[in-house]
């Protein structure tokens, strides 16, 4: 086989299920019109895909040498995301994770001007939250040293700001900083706990109204002792609570609402350094 179902013991990968999309949307268009084809300015364009699974290029195939991986996601319809090396596939385990992110594996063909050619890329990861749109090129950390990486993204990124998209280098170090990761697989774990137990929101809303940040243990007082951890997992998977994600989540960890202004960038932007 050329590919393998990116899995762990905690983050199982759906082996029965298979990816679907909506018939009343037939093309996955994340950070662009649906319609839009082609985006460009001077020594750059954007090729977008037009397919269901959104992506501008096929990383699986049964005669590939090298493997690569398939990503459940349980957001945005369930679908898997398609890597071609394990830190897209890490990567992508972070962003499903992280509410108030979209995100588009293999989104789109770049075209830009460089050193008197044009040139082709296919970045990894396409990542919108709100009005914010970023392309991720994902690399192992000695890559990111490479002047040719380092100055192929200072001009990528330079090109795309004239079409309101950045650009970013993440090294592989940053992916598995502080327990980041390792909360994610638990989050993704219990992604659809909330959706079981609809009436926790209540109980929660009732609890949390104009609070200060209280530890999950007692906001999470209305739930049987052995129920806590798991509600609070899907919590902060579904965006309910917030927390420090930087250190392992547990019934200590203090939570509150998210902010109603919705300030801030979504917490994966605390992983990741700009390429320049």
């Amino acid at each position: 086989m050329g590919f393998s179902l990116y899995t762990t013991a905690l983050d199982p990968g759906l082996f029965d299920r298979q990816p679907s999309t909506p018939s009343e949307f037939p093309n996955r268009a994340v950070g662009r019109p649906a319609a839009e084809r082609v985006r460009e300015a001077d020594g750059i364009s954007i090729h977008w895909p037009s397919a269901p699974h959104g992506r501008a290029r096929l990383v699986l195939t049964r005669s590939g040498a090298r493997r690569r991986y398939s990503v459940p996601c349980f957001r945005d319809q369930e679908r898997f995301a398609h890597c071609e090396a394990p830190e897209e596939a890490t990567g992508v385990v972070l962003l499903d994770a992280c509410a108030g992110v979209e995100f588009q594996e293999q989104p789109a063909k770049i075209q830009y001007e460089w050193l008197g050619e044009i040139r082709d890329h296919y970045p990894d990861c396409l990542v919108v939250t709100g009005a914010h749109k970023e392309f991720w090129e994902f690399k192992k950390d000695h890559e990111v040293e490479d002047v040719f990486f380092r100055r192929r993204a200072e001009r990528v990124a330079k090109l795309l700001a004239s079409l309101g998209f950045a650009y970013r280098l993440v090294s592989a170090r940053y992916l598995m900083q502080a327990a980041y990761y390792r909360n994610a697989i638990e989050m993704r774990r219990h992604a659809k706990q909330l959706a079981k137990y609809p009436n926790w929101l209540v109980h929660l809303s009732a609890r949390m109204t104009g609070k200060a940040p209280e530890t999950a243990q007692v906001a999470l007082a209305f739930l049987p002792q052995e129920q806590r951890l798991a509600a609070l997992h899907s919590c902060l998977y579904n965006g309910i609570l917030v927390t420090d994600l930087s250190v392992a989540i547990s019934l200590e960890s203090y939570v509150h609402p998210p902010p109603r202004t919705g300030g801030g960038m979504p917490w994966v932007w605390e992983l990741f350094e700009k390429s320049s």
